[in-house]
């Protein structure tokens, strides 16, 4: 149910098919002051995009082709970032400190952006407020251990994602040729019962079912290489400073294999603490090879020395067409998989105190 979270949090999406490319035009205002610079990144495979946008007294306004609509990510190190979909016209973004609590607005006729906005106002009111508010109170009740309120917090939440569920169905059988549709049906695809996703699927349009989001819906459900702990790690071969870089190169020691990018808030906040645990485990065998979703090589190695990365680092600049993202799985970042010192997978996606955790148990 996260993934149905995630969307109403980030979501602004437009609608329809454009035969031609058109333009969008994207203006906001930002008024905390942290930056003057914002990053905006493709989150869709087949519009590879990365690039910064400079800000004049908290003012932003850029512009973005559009063939179809796709997803892009704006954002800094210091609000956090905005997912929402691009579509001709101007979308605008109101006056806010931060940018993911950001409502948008698009003036093109009949987007999707202001139903898609009452939809999840009419959620969180049947609801006595927004999922994310409601597991803000229910941390707060955890840390109090208040667990009455917290249990009654928790029947709010899962009932407020059984309704969100039931909206979003709803929204997709109205609305068969928008490609905010294709966007939604991974929120509700459930891999052990599919049938019910990949039937909306199929009543959609043919133009938003080959569409680059119907697409990646679809890959879903085909069957993918199972990297599961306790499995060998998939074989790589790298091409490295001149050299070949492999796996059986570090046979012996315990390697974390990092997927992040430069233009990834999550990636870069987590950065200083991998750092720290990295550099307290070298001289015990423990190496970090960090591997780039990144397609501007100038942008990636800013970060690199701006954080002083001590590691071994990959990159292809293909982003997330990267083959060792799609070798792996890897469709979010940060993420990682520690590899032991025979090749076996020790643990998926693990950071913080559980990595330092695992490394005492794996570096004895």
């Amino acid at each position: 149910m996260k993934k149905l979270l995630i969307l109403f949090i980030v979501f602004a999406l437009p609608m329809a098919a454009f035969a031609q490319t058109k333009q969008c035009i994207i203006k906001g205002r930002l008024s905390s002051g942290l930056t003057d610079t914002l990053r905006v990144v493709s989150i869709s495979k087949s519009y590879p995009l990365s690039q910064n946008v400079l800000m004049k007294n908290g003012e932003f306004s850029f512009t973005l082709p559009v063939d179809e609509p796709y997803m892009v990510s704006i954002g800094d190190d210091h609000t956090g970032g905005k997912v929402f979909f691009v579509e001709p016209g101007t979308i605008f973004f109101n006056g806010v400190k931060k940018l993911h609590e950001a409502k948008i607005h698009s003036s093109a006729p009949n987007s999707l952006n202001n139903q898609l906005a009452d939809l999840e106002m009419r959620i969180t009111h049947a609801n006595g407020g927004s999922i994310p508010a409601i597991q803000d109170s229910l941390a707060a009740a955890m840390k109090r251990k208040d667990m009455v309120r917290a249990e009654e917090l928790k029947e709010r939440i899962a009932k407020g994602e059984a309704l969100m569920k039931t909206e979003i169905i709803s929204f997709i059988r109205q609305h068969p040729t928008s490609y905010a549709s294709a966007f939604l049906l991974p929120a509700i695809y459930n891999k052990e019962n599919p049938e019910e996703s990949l039937a909306l699927f199929r009543s959609l349009s043919p133009e938003v079912q080959t569409s680059d989001m119907g697409q990646q819906f679809m890959s879903l459900t085909v069957p993918k290489n199972t990297i599961a702990v306790g499995s060998k790690v998939p074989a790589f071969a790298l091409d490295h400073n001149t050299r070949k870089l492999t796996l059986d190169q570090f046979r012996g020691k315990v390697v974390l294999l990092e997927f992040w990018a430069s233009w990834c808030a999550p990636c870069l906040k987590e950065m200083p603490e991998l750092i720290k645990i990295a550099d307290s485990h070298k001289q015990k065998g423990f190496e970090v090879l960090a591997i780039s979703l990144d397609v501007d090589d100038e942008k990636m190695r800013k970060a690199m020395d701006k954080y002083q990365m001590p590691f071994i680092h990959y990159t292809d600049l293909k982003g997330w067409y990267s083959h060792l993202a799609e070798k792996y799985n890897v469709n979010a970042i940060p993420y990682n998989f520690l590899i032991d010192q025979e090749g076996n997978i020790a643990a998926i996606n693990v950071k913080g105190a559980e990595l330092s955790e695992k490394l005492a148990s794996l570096l004895k």
